[in-house]
């Protein structure tokens, strides 16, 4: 199973000065999917690697931040087992988890507050071109770069993380990426 968001289709964020924020795989679909073939757990990561190729230049460029993010909210459905499946977020960008009951659990408390706090960051994002807001009650999100790799983590305790997963891009850099 792949998650196809680490493809970048329609994933980006983008805003008037050219701002890009781009998503990242969840944790569970890297080694430890359970069910995953060989061949989608290399898809994944190239995917992941790809997105840090495309990150780290943009954010290189300096003339619009750049934000990342993973949503590693797991969805209810089918007991738990499609964890965090391609498309997920998108109830949540939008703040209507309700129209998806049978990916979200529709209006679950913690489905209704996360779709708050995503809804705001991208408004805020869209308007601003920082996805920062005192309104979603997220932490403070700071721009990628190639240092940090900063990576806001959408679930119930939403967080900032600088490289996660960072042993499995190494990894996939070094064999999709060689020197």
């Amino acid at each position: 199973m792949t998650t196809g968001r680490e493809l970048l289709l329609g994933a980006t964020w983008t805003a008037g000065a050219g701002a890009l924020l781009l998503p990242e795989i969840t944790r569970s679909h890297l080694w430890d999917v359970a069910g995953a073939s060989a061949d989608s757990t290399v898809e994944t990561a190239n995917g992941k690697v790809r997105g840090n190729n495309i990150a780290e230049p943009r954010a290189a460029l300096g003339k619009a931040h750049t934000y990342r993010y993973r949503f590693d909210w797991e969805t209810p459905a089918l007991d738990g087992r499609l964890k965090s499946p391609h498309t997920l977020e998108m109830p949540f960008v939008f703040n209507n988890t309700q129209v998806a009951p049978g990916l979200t659990g529709g209006a679950s408390p913690e489905a209704v507050a996360l779709a708050a706090r995503v809804s705001e960051a991208r408004i805020a994002f869209a308007t601003r071109g920082d996805p920062s807001s005192k309104k979603s009650g997220l932490p403070p999100w700071p721009a990628y770069d190639s240092e940090r790799r900063a990576t806001m983590l959408f679930s119930n305790d939403s967080k900032v993380v600088n490289d996660p997963a960072s042993e499995a891009r190494k990894l996939m850099d070094s064999i999709l990426n060689p020197v």
